[in-house]
């Protein structure tokens, strides 16, 4: 599925005026095995001109800067 985003990323970058450089990948990540899961980090990385925002629960790569959400009595915050 990722793959497929980012193809239509392109797609509709290259026909469009409009320029497309974010994509949001929720939980998406947790399906791969741990190989995989580099190797799509490192293809993001090397991805021009887009902003990435990998939500996991359970995943963090030594690449790329990771913010947590915290509750805590019915409160959330981000974390660094």
């Amino acid at each position: 599925t990722t793959s497929t985003l980012l193809a239509i990323r392109k797609l509709m970058s290259e026909i469009s005026k409009n320029k497309m450089n974010t994509l949001f990948l929720d939980e998406t990540i947790d399906t791969l095995d741990a190989d995989g899961k580099d190797k799509l980090v490192e293809l993001l990385l090397n991805e021009p001109d887009i902003n990435v925002f990998l939500v996991s629960h359970s995943y963090q790569h030594p690449l790329i800067d990771k913010i947590s959400v915290v509750k805590e009595n019915s409160i959330s915050r981000l974390e660094e």
